[in-house]
């Protein structure tokens, strides 16, 4: 997972090349971290409702 952190970290820096398939990448892996956080978000309201 280190290498898809740092990988994204160049990207953002504008170091990573901006070819469609680099584009599609990014664009995922931030939806991918979108819903990891609203998961963890719902995961901590339902476990109050125990």
């Amino acid at each position: 997972m280190c290498e898809v952190k740092d990988f994204f970290e160049k990207f953002d820096k504008g170091l990573a090349g901006d070819d469609q398939a680099t584009m599609l990448w990014a664009a995922e892996y931030e939806a991918l971290k979108l819903l990891e956080n609203e998961r963890s978000i719902i995961g901590r309201i339902l476990s109050q409702c125990k």
